[in-house]
Protein backbone atom coordinates (compact mmCIF):
# COMPACT_ATOMS: atom_id res chain seq x y z
CA UNK A 1 0.00 0.00 0.00
CA UNK A 2 2.97 2.39 0.58
CA UNK A 3 4.53 0.98 -1.67
CA UNK A 4 1.60 2.21 -4.45
CA UNK A 5 1.25 5.84 -2.59
CA UNK A 6 4.70 6.55 -3.35
CA UNK A 7 4.44 5.89 -6.87
CA UNK A 8 1.40 7.67 -7.15
CA UNK A 9 2.87 10.87 -5.66
CA UNK A 10 6.02 10.51 -7.51
CA UNK A 11 4.23 10.23 -10.91
CA UNK A 12 2.11 13.26 -10.16
CA UNK A 13 5.55 15.27 -8.98
CA UNK A 14 5.52 17.83 -11.96
CA UNK A 15 1.86 18.09 -11.96
CA UNK A 16 1.57 18.93 -8.44
CA UNK A 17 4.31 21.74 -9.08
CA UNK A 18 2.18 22.67 -11.70
CA UNK A 19 -0.66 23.23 -9.80
CA UNK A 20 0.79 25.15 -7.09
CA UNK A 21 2.33 27.46 -9.39
CA UNK A 22 -1.52 28.07 -10.86
CA UNK A 23 -2.73 28.15 -7.35
CA UNK A 24 -0.26 30.47 -6.41
CA UNK A 25 -2.00 32.60 -9.38
CA UNK A 26 -5.63 32.17 -8.38
CA UNK A 27 -4.07 33.28 -4.82
CA UNK A 28 -3.19 36.58 -6.15
CA UNK A 29 -6.55 37.09 -8.17
CA UNK A 30 -8.01 36.56 -4.73
CA UNK A 31 -6.24 38.39 -2.97
CA UNK A 32 -6.29 41.51 -5.14
CA UNK A 33 -9.91 41.19 -5.13
CA UNK A 34 -10.20 40.31 -1.63
CA UNK A 35 -12.36 37.18 -1.77
CA UNK A 36 -10.16 34.39 0.18
CA UNK A 37 -13.33 31.69 -0.99
CA UNK A 38 -12.22 31.79 -4.27
CA UNK A 39 -8.94 30.86 -3.71
CA UNK A 40 -10.03 27.86 -1.36
CA UNK A 41 -12.27 26.97 -3.71
CA UNK A 42 -10.54 27.19 -6.74
CA UNK A 43 -7.42 25.28 -4.94
CA UNK A 44 -9.31 22.43 -3.92
CA UNK A 45 -11.23 21.59 -7.59
CA UNK A 46 -8.33 22.03 -9.22
CA UNK A 47 -6.47 19.52 -6.65
CA UNK A 48 -9.29 17.33 -7.31
CA UNK A 49 -8.58 16.74 -10.78
CA UNK A 50 -5.04 15.11 -10.31
CA UNK A 51 -6.47 12.06 -9.07
CA UNK A 52 -7.87 11.78 -13.39
CA UNK A 53 -4.13 12.51 -14.20
CA UNK A 54 -2.90 9.85 -12.07
CA UNK A 55 -5.15 7.19 -13.43
CA UNK A 56 -4.48 8.54 -16.99
CA UNK A 57 -0.67 7.81 -16.63
CA UNK A 58 -2.04 4.35 -15.46
CA UNK A 59 -3.84 3.70 -18.47
CA UNK A 60 -1.25 5.14 -20.64
CA UNK A 61 1.61 2.71 -19.27
CA UNK A 62 -0.80 -0.36 -18.62
CA UNK A 63 0.46 0.39 -14.92
CA UNK A 64 -2.77 -1.91 -13.52
CA UNK A 65 -1.66 -5.14 -15.37
CA UNK A 66 1.51 -4.85 -13.89
CA UNK A 67 0.93 -4.03 -10.63
CA UNK A 68 -1.31 -7.23 -10.04
CA UNK A 69 1.53 -9.42 -11.24
CA UNK A 70 2.89 -8.21 -7.91
CA UNK A 71 1.86 -9.42 -4.23
CA UNK A 72 -0.92 -6.02 -4.07
CA UNK A 73 -4.09 -6.91 -4.16
CA UNK A 74 -7.09 -5.09 -6.45
CA UNK A 75 -8.94 -4.13 -3.21
CA UNK A 76 -5.67 -2.12 -1.97
CA UNK A 77 -4.87 -0.82 -5.72
CA UNK A 78 -8.44 1.05 -5.26
CA UNK A 79 -7.99 1.63 -1.67
CA UNK A 80 -4.86 3.65 -2.64
CA UNK A 81 -6.18 5.40 -5.37
CA UNK A 82 -8.88 6.74 -2.46
CA UNK A 83 -6.40 7.83 -0.22
CA UNK A 84 -4.60 9.36 -2.48
CA UNK A 85 -7.86 11.42 -3.74
CA UNK A 86 -8.66 12.35 -0.05
CA UNK A 87 -4.99 13.34 0.63
CA UNK A 88 -4.99 15.73 -2.13
CA UNK A 89 -8.28 17.31 -1.52
CA UNK A 90 -7.40 17.33 2.47
CA UNK A 91 -4.31 19.24 1.81
CA UNK A 92 -5.06 21.67 -0.69
CA UNK A 93 -7.87 22.79 1.22
CA UNK A 94 -6.08 23.39 4.26
CA UNK A 95 -3.14 25.05 2.32
CA UNK A 96 -5.71 27.24 0.55
CA UNK A 97 -7.52 28.29 4.13
CA UNK A 98 -4.01 28.80 5.50
CA UNK A 99 -2.56 31.40 2.55
CA UNK A 100 -6.00 32.76 2.49
CA UNK A 101 -6.56 33.41 6.41
CA UNK A 102 -2.88 34.78 6.36
CA UNK A 103 -3.10 37.18 3.05
CA UNK A 104 -6.42 37.75 2.36
CA UNK A 105 -8.45 37.55 5.66
CA UNK A 106 -7.31 40.35 6.84
CA UNK A 107 -8.20 42.96 4.18
CA UNK A 108 -11.60 41.10 3.47
CA UNK A 109 -15.46 41.98 5.16
CA UNK A 110 -15.30 38.43 5.89
CA UNK A 111 -15.19 36.35 9.13
CA UNK A 112 -12.76 33.36 10.42
CA UNK A 113 -15.74 31.57 10.91
CA UNK A 114 -17.23 32.32 7.45
CA UNK A 115 -13.60 31.03 5.89
CA UNK A 116 -13.70 28.20 7.79
CA UNK A 117 -17.55 27.17 6.60
CA UNK A 118 -16.59 27.81 3.06
CA UNK A 119 -13.30 25.97 3.45
CA UNK A 120 -15.49 22.99 4.87
CA UNK A 121 -17.92 22.62 2.36
CA UNK A 122 -15.58 22.76 -0.33
CA UNK A 123 -14.04 19.68 1.39
CA UNK A 124 -17.26 18.33 1.61
CA UNK A 125 -17.86 19.17 -2.14
CA UNK A 126 -14.29 17.32 -3.04
CA UNK A 127 -15.14 14.37 -1.80
CA UNK A 128 -18.70 14.11 -3.32
CA UNK A 129 -17.19 14.76 -6.89
CA UNK A 130 -14.07 12.16 -6.18
CA UNK A 131 -17.34 9.32 -5.13
CA UNK A 132 -18.62 10.13 -8.30
CA UNK A 133 -15.57 10.71 -10.38
CA UNK A 134 -13.83 7.41 -9.30
CA UNK A 135 -16.19 4.62 -10.37
CA UNK A 136 -16.34 6.35 -13.54
CA UNK A 137 -13.00 6.17 -14.54
CA UNK A 138 -12.63 2.43 -13.49
CA UNK A 139 -16.58 1.59 -15.34
CA UNK A 140 -16.00 4.45 -18.90
CA UNK A 141 -12.32 4.91 -18.61
CA UNK A 142 -10.31 8.07 -18.26
CA UNK A 143 -11.19 9.94 -21.34
CA UNK A 144 -14.80 9.70 -20.80
CA UNK A 145 -14.66 10.56 -17.46
CA UNK A 146 -13.34 14.29 -18.23
CA UNK A 147 -16.68 14.53 -19.76
CA UNK A 148 -18.49 13.57 -16.46
CA UNK A 149 -16.60 15.46 -14.39
CA UNK A 150 -17.21 18.50 -16.44
CA UNK A 151 -20.76 17.94 -16.12
CA UNK A 152 -20.32 17.10 -12.23
CA UNK A 153 -19.21 20.40 -11.29
CA UNK A 154 -20.89 22.45 -13.66
CA UNK A 155 -24.56 20.74 -13.38
CA UNK A 156 -25.20 22.15 -9.75
CA UNK A 157 -23.85 25.35 -10.44
CA UNK A 158 -26.35 25.91 -13.72
CA UNK A 159 -29.30 24.22 -11.25
CA UNK A 160 -28.44 26.51 -8.81
CA UNK A 161 -28.55 29.68 -10.82
CA UNK A 162 -32.08 28.70 -12.59
CA UNK A 163 -33.13 28.02 -9.07
CA UNK A 164 -32.28 31.31 -8.38
CA UNK A 165 -33.30 33.19 -11.80
CA UNK A 166 -37.22 31.79 -11.57
CA UNK A 167 -37.66 32.77 -8.25
CA UNK A 168 -37.30 29.71 -5.71
CA UNK A 169 -36.22 30.86 -2.44
CA UNK A 170 -32.86 29.71 -1.53
CA UNK A 171 -32.00 28.18 1.54
CA UNK A 172 -31.00 30.52 4.41
CA UNK A 173 -27.96 30.49 6.50
CA UNK A 174 -29.62 28.45 9.58
CA UNK A 175 -30.43 25.78 6.82
CA UNK A 176 -27.54 25.62 5.51
CA UNK A 177 -25.56 25.70 8.66
CA UNK A 178 -27.59 22.83 9.93
CA UNK A 179 -27.04 20.61 6.23
CA UNK A 180 -23.34 21.26 7.03
CA UNK A 181 -23.68 20.01 10.97
CA UNK A 182 -25.47 16.71 9.54
CA UNK A 183 -23.16 16.17 6.36
CA UNK A 184 -20.60 14.13 8.12
CA UNK A 185 -22.60 10.86 8.00
CA UNK A 186 -23.86 10.86 4.53
CA UNK A 187 -20.24 12.13 2.91
CA UNK A 188 -19.01 9.00 4.50
CA UNK A 189 -21.97 6.75 3.19
CA UNK A 190 -21.42 8.44 -0.28
CA UNK A 191 -17.77 7.53 -0.24
CA UNK A 192 -18.23 4.02 1.34
CA UNK A 193 -20.76 3.38 -1.54
CA UNK A 194 -18.44 4.71 -3.92
CA UNK A 195 -15.44 2.34 -2.65
CA UNK A 196 -17.42 -0.62 -3.02
CA UNK A 197 -18.77 0.21 -6.46
CA UNK A 198 -15.31 0.97 -7.86
CA UNK A 199 -14.03 -1.86 -6.39
CA UNK A 200 -16.63 -4.42 -8.07
CA UNK A 201 -15.72 -2.75 -11.08
CA UNK A 202 -12.37 -3.01 -10.78
CA UNK A 203 -12.61 -6.62 -9.71
CA UNK A 204 -14.37 -7.51 -12.63
CA UNK A 205 -12.19 -6.08 -14.99
CA UNK A 206 -9.49 -7.75 -17.75
CA UNK A 207 -6.15 -5.77 -18.06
Amino acid sequence: MKGLMIKDFLTLKKSIATMLLMNAFFLAFAYAGGDPSYAVSMTAIMFSMLTLTSMSYDQMTKWDRYALSMPVSRKEVVISKYLLAILLSTASVLLSFTASFLLILPKSDMSAQELMLVAYSVFIISLVYISIVLPSIYKFGVERTRIISIGVLALPMVFILLLSKSGVQMPGEEQLLFALKCSPLPVLLIVGCSFFTSLRIYNNAEF
